[in-house]
């Protein structure tokens, strides 16, 4: 009897999340670093070089293995990154799906309210890499910016989720009580240090 050959089945995309934890495909990561380097990756479009990725994911002189590290430690996790010699670049080997990518995506379209529904919380909140530091302020500008419209409801929300002071005087001058808008921050303040 002989086999029919199966049709090659493309593989699955690997979602990524990354606003408020790190998680691949639902589960938590220990491996935060080597799943930022894919989200560096996806948010510059699939690939990016390698001095840059050396310049935003290390705040200091990273060893010449940090990289080729990461990048082995991505492809443990079953997201697809690789050296690309020739570019002396990385590059995503299979697409990814990442909520900050959508993030994005959905702040680019005019579509604020949509954005911020996919908000959890901060981006990959434990790392101080200049590459995360940057991406949260980038989110906290364009959400700021996104509430500069006059939308009280949206800035409220904005302002529950992103906690930015920016965001707290803007809710203030919008006509919320001062009281309120201080005692929330001081409440979210005692959370977090417990």
């Amino acid at each position: 009897m002989v086999e029919k050959a199966r049709p090659l089945e493309a593989p699955a995309r690997q979602r990524v999340d990354t606003l408020g934890g790190c998680r691949v495909d639902g589960l938590p990561v220990s491996s935060a670093r080597a799943v930022e380097l894919a989200v560096a990756l996806a948010v510059s479009g699939g690939a990016a070089p390698r001095d840059w990725l050396l310049s935003v994911l290390f705040d200091t002189d990273p060893a010449p293995s940090s990289l080729p590290t990461l990048a082995m430690r991505a492809r443990a996790l079953d997201l697809a990154v690789g050296y690309l010699p020739d570019r002396h670049s990385y590059a995503l080997l299979a697409p990814i799906e990442c909520d900050l990518v959508e993030f994005f995506r959905e702040m680019k379209s005019g579509d604020p309210r949509r954005a911020l529904s996919l908000y959890r919380g901060p981006f990959m909140p434990r790392s101080h890499s200049p590459f995360a530091s940057g991406m949260r302020s980038t989110i906290e500008s364009l959400v700021g910016t996104a509430a500069q419209n006059g939308d009280t409801a949206f800035l409220a929300e904005a302002d529950r989720l992103i906690k930015h002071p920016d965001l707290s005087r803007r809710i203030v001058s919008a006509g919320a009580d001062p009281l309120a808008v201080s005692l929330s921050r001081t409440w979210l303040r005692t959370l977090e240090s417990a």
